[in-house]
Order: C-alpha cells, then sequence, then structure tokens
C-alpha cells in the first residue's frame, strides 16, 4: 500500500518499514556518479546495503532510548 509516497513494506518489531519512491533513484543516481557513471551493479547493491544498515543503525538507537 502507498502511502504518502512511501510503499509499506511490512513491520520488524512492530515499526513500520516503509520506502519513499525516490529510494530507487538515488541508489541508481548515486551508483552512477560515484563510478564515474559506469554501470556497477556491484556499487549499487553496496550502497543500498549503507543506507540500510545505516536506518537499522536509527531504529536501534530508538530502541536503546526506549522512544517512539
Amino acid at each position: 500500500m502507498v502511502e504518502n509516497g512511501y510503499l509499506r513494506l511490512g513491520r520488524i518489531g512492530g515499526a513500520p518499514v516503509r520506502v519513499h519512491w525516490s529510494a530507487p533513484l538515488t541508489i541508481a543516481g548515486l551508483g552512477l556518479l560515484l563510478n564515474g557513471f559506469r554501470f556497477v551493479p556491484a556499487a549499487w547493491l553496496a550502497i543500498l546495503i549503507l543506507i540500510v544498515v545505516h536506518e537499522l543503525g536509527h531504529a536501534v538507537t530508538v530502541r536503546a532510548f526506549g522512544l517512539g
């Protein structure tokens, strides 16, 4: 279901997991920019993993401090 530009993927630990419509464009754009405008899918995967780990860090911090 899409809400306000976000696609809801599900829930993890009660927290909603959502992806903005622009995420694929951002990942592809960063992949192209950082690789001299060459097609390097492994770089795109690395960027995706980095973003996911970063966002999980936000979730861990929120839980550690008991925030909502």
